[in-house]
């Protein structure tokens, strides 16, 4: 959240929620103390599938906007979003002007290298 943060104001952050990535009856996620981190199934319709992003919001107080995919998973399936992608899109609203997804090997991504894109894409004379 420290990039929503720092950026607050001068740039819109929204999430889309595709597909629950730790439900309970495909890839939960735990430990021996809590076996079930997360105890959402996966949603099988698009009803579910909200109410799934709303305890997302809720549980990690998540504080931007939320969309949610479709259960033809469309958005999934043109962005390659899962598991994890960062999408800057140009102040023309239009140019996809960088994408921050996972290195190899890891879920992690580089803070740094989506912070330097967002620096040149808001310095960038299109610029608002």
């Amino acid at each position: 959240m420290a990039l929503g943060d720092t950026y607050a104001g001068r740039l819109r952050v929204v999430t889309i929620y595709i597909a629950e990535a730790h439900a309970s009856d495909e890839w939960p996620i735990g430990d021996w103390l809590h076996p079930t981190a997360c105890p959402l199934k996966q949603p099988v319709s698009l009803a579910e599938r909200r109410e799934a992003a709303r305890v997302f919001v809720r549980e990690l107080e998540w504080p931007f906007e939320v969309f949610v995919d479709s259960m033809s998973d469309g958005f999934e399936d043109a962005f390659a979003a899962w598991p994890l992608r960062f999408y800057l899109v140009a102040t023309d609203g239009k140019t996809l002007a960088h994408i921050a997804h996972p290195r190899p090997n890891s879920y992690g991504y580089s803070v740094s290298d989506l912070s330097a894109a967002i620096e040149a894409t808001l310095a960038a004379p299109n610029a608002a």
